[in-house]
């Protein structure tokens, strides 16, 4: 079932990317606005994005998280800085993007009051696509490691969102 819906996502992306052809700019920047789920929460991501070149940039966003699994409600504040790379870009309108980088996080775990800071690492793959030459849409899968295990030490996500390029 999940691949079904994976696979009718990707055909409506790249059906919504014939609309508009562009390129990653360098020193250009861009603003990301977007959600993920994983198997037991949500999260809202903003973010900002910084291009280097065609094909690289930097990227940090800020999440917030909340889920419950049995009696016991999570929520987390966490921020993420990233390097990416551009490894594929199929005629100017689809962009397969990789990114590594640092996660810091501040997670709640009630209602036995477990709380504090955690930290560790990131990757991402997207799938992002122009809608128009202001504005893309993002397909991620992220994969974080953190160091401590009381929250999860390996949590995973899918999102979709919505880049908009000043």
């Amino acid at each position: 079932m999940k691949l079904k819906q994976t696979t009718i996502a990707v055909i409506a992306l790249l059906g919504l990317s014939a609309v508009a052809k562009a390129q990653y700019m360098p020193e250009s920047s861009a603003f990301k606005i977007g959600f993920a789920k994983s198997a037991i929460t949500t999260n809202l991501v903003g973010g900002y994005t910084y291009f280097l070149s065609q094909k690289t940039y930097i990227s940090g966003n800020a999440n917030f998280e909340w889920g419950s699994l049995h009696q016991f409600d999570y929520t987390s504040l966490s921020g993420n800085i990233l390097a990416n790379y551009s490894l594929a870009n199929i005629k100017g309108v689809v962009f397969f993007n990789i990114g590594a980088g640092a996660s810091v996080a501040y997670d709640t775990l009630k209602p036995v009051s477990v709380k504090g800071f955690d930290y560790g690492a990131i990757g991402r793959l997207e799938i992002e696509t122009f809608i128009t030459d202001a504005v893309s849409f993002i397909m991620s899968g992220n994969q974080t490691i953190m160091s401590k295990k009381e929250f999860g030490q390996y949590r995973s996500s899918l999102g979709l969102g919505v880049r908009l390029f000043m």
